[in-house]
């Protein structure tokens, strides 16, 4: 965080985390901007896509950078898609550039030797979440109905004007009406690309926004 640099060992993970934190410093008014570098195997994911197209289409401070070896681990783009055809995309934030890889795929057998490795637990890897402190007892609302409880529950988490409500209909159909309470500018419209809003969510969350994701 100190060198605002992150990566995932999930392959397509970061595109939408990017557009996320894009789109966290465009709200803010940051003059900050994101790169997101990812390798034409990644290129062939449909989550580089959505990311691309979204920040292109609402102009957010995002450059892709694609960095094209002709190889994904071991297969070529030949091998891969039955052609040697260089993908040209279309968008202003993105850079392609080609290279020639003059080492073997860290992944080739004996490149790495695992026996040196050093195994983290699981809580090392995945902290335990701090107990939640509820404001409210249920049994309080014995007499409430499901969707006054989801209603409710929405405009208590929409009074922090850090919270942002993601997903498909939840501004223009205001989530089935369990956001009409909710003022609009916390509630961000998404096309019907789930990896997208899960990214986007992420990533505004590395910003210090509250978001909320609607499935």
């Amino acid at each position: 965080r100190k060198r605002n640099f992150f990566l995932s060992a999930i392959i397509g993970g970061t595109p939408a985390i990017a557009a996320g934190v894009a789109w966290a410093l465009k709200r803010k008014g940051s003059t900050q901007k994101v790169w997101c570098f990812v390798g034409d195997g990644t290129e062939d994911s449909s989550k580089v896509h959505t990311s691309v197209r979204y920040c292109e289409g609402f102009d957010l401070p995002c450059t892709f950078v694609i960095e094209n070896n002709n190889r994904s681990v071991e297969a070529s783009n030949y091998d891969r898609w039955g052609a040697t055809e260089d993908f040209r995309w279309p968008f202003k934030c993105v850079t392609k550039y080609r290279y020639e890889i003059t080492y073997p795929h860290a992944r080739k057998p004996g490149m790495i030797d695992l026996s040196k490795a050093v195994k983290k637990t699981d809580d090392e890897y995945f902290p335990p979440l701090r107990a939640s402190k509820w404001p409210y007892h249920l049994d309080d609302f014995d007499d409430l109905s499901y969707k006054d409880s989801v209603n409710q529950t929405m405009e208590e988490l929409g009074k922090n004007k850090e919270t942002i409500f993601i997903g498909y209909n939840v501004a223009k159909g205001d989530a089935m009406g369990t956001l009409k309470e909710v003022p609009l500018h916390q509630k961000l419209e998404t096309p019907v690309a789930e990896n997208l809003m899960m990214g986007l969510a992420m990533g505004m969350s590395f910003e210090d926004f509250k978001p909320v994701v609607y499935f």
